[in-house]
């Protein structure tokens, strides 16, 4: 099949964003994480963009001075845990389609959290959303998720497979000064030899979801 061109001035130029009409998962950009209380709808929305805080074990015996540069995840999910205890909440939606990774306990201690929760931990009360951009420790928490909960995992199968290498390291070269990255660990999530995570609800993205400011996966999810 072929292609047909289109002239760039008379059809992407115009189809620009309303800054009104952007979908909720990208209000925020990459900011690391955040939440929104949709009180109508009984929902907790989590973005969880970046596995890594300021009280994450990564930076034990590091600089303080460096990891005060970043937001602490204890804190944050404390309050996110007291919306779903004290408030009329009926879903969690985690939402990791963005999330590149990090390290995988900062994720899991709250995973292992929820699974305590009786209300949020059941079919169709807890979703977890992946997609092209899930990748690293990010696949380690959507397994934690299958492993621990009933979350429904929906969206777009992952860019990271369960089974992978991670921990990476890094060291500088001595006359070029080229800074080196390496995999120091081989994680091995399952016995399956998939290079993905298939979620149990597949629900595509489009461009014209985007400029309309629609997020299916969303809608699907609160019509539940």
């Amino acid at each position: 099949s072929s292609i047909k061109a289109v002239n760039f001035n008379d059809n992407i130029k115009k189809r620009k964003l309303d800054a009104k009409n952007i979908p909720l998962y990208l209000q925020k950009g990459r900011e690391w994480w955040w939440y929104k209380h949709m009180v109508n709808d009984k929902t907790l929305y989590f973005k969880y963009n970046r596995c890594l805080s300021k009280d994450h074990p990564q930076f034990k015996g590091k600089p303080v001075a460096k990891s005060e540069k970043y937001p602490t995840f204890t804190e944050f999910t404390r309050e996110m845990i007291d919306i779903l205890e004290n408030k009329n909440v009926d879903k969690l939606v985690v939402d990791m389609r963005h999330n590149s990774g990090g390290s995988q306990t900062q994720g899991l201690d709250f995973i292992k959290e929820l699974a305590k929760d009786s209300n949020i931990n059941k079919k169709d009360h807890l979703y977890v959303i992946v997609g092209r951009q899930t990748f690293s420790s990010a696949i380690m928490n959507i397994m934690d998720f299958k492993k621990l909960t009933n979350a429904i995992i929906i969206g777009e199968p992952t860019s990271g497979s369960p089974n992978h290498y991670g921990e990476v390291r890094s060291f500088e070269l001595p006359n070029s000064k080229i800074k080196i990255k390496y995999s120091t660990r081989h994680f091995i999530r399952t016995d399956d030899d998939v290079s993905t995570i298939i979620p149990d609800v597949i629900i595509e993205n489009t461009l014209e979801d985007i400029i309309e400011g629609r997020d299916p996966v969303i809608d699907y999810i609160l019509s539940q």
